[in-house]
């Protein structure tokens, strides 16, 4: 691809959340069209997201510009709960994406 096929980052899939319960794991994923490939910063209220054990953000080419983009975040807890936004960027412009996540436990009654 040449400089003239550069394309500045769209939502191909809009970010949304996916639970795998089997590892009480949500990830925040979105599939972005860009090129050349995007930086990615994810953000938790007004802060940037650093990697850590409970939250590691992944990027994956998927073929022709098109890249799956990730936040993986294990273990929710009540504090997890809030607006979740990510940027994604290259030298042609960016896009930004956000969803609320709500993990509040719901208590259980005995009958």
């Amino acid at each position: 691809m040449g400089i003239e096929d550069e394309k500045a980052p769209t939502f191909i899939q809009k970010p949304k959340l996916r639970e795998d319960d089997e590892e009480d794991i949500i990830f925040f994923e979105c599939v972005v069209a860009a090129h050349p490939k995007p930086d990615v910063v994810w953000y938790f209220e007004n802060g940037v997201i650093k990697k850590s054990p409970k939250l590691s953000p992944q990027i994956k080419e998927l073929g022709s510009g098109r890249y799956y983009i990730a936040l993986k975040l294990r273990d929710p807890e009540d504090e997890d709960s809030g607006l979740y936004r990510l940027t994604v960027t290259n030298r042609k412009g960016d896009a930004t994406g956000s969803i609320k996540a709500n993990f509040k436990a719901v208590e259980e009654r005995d009958p």
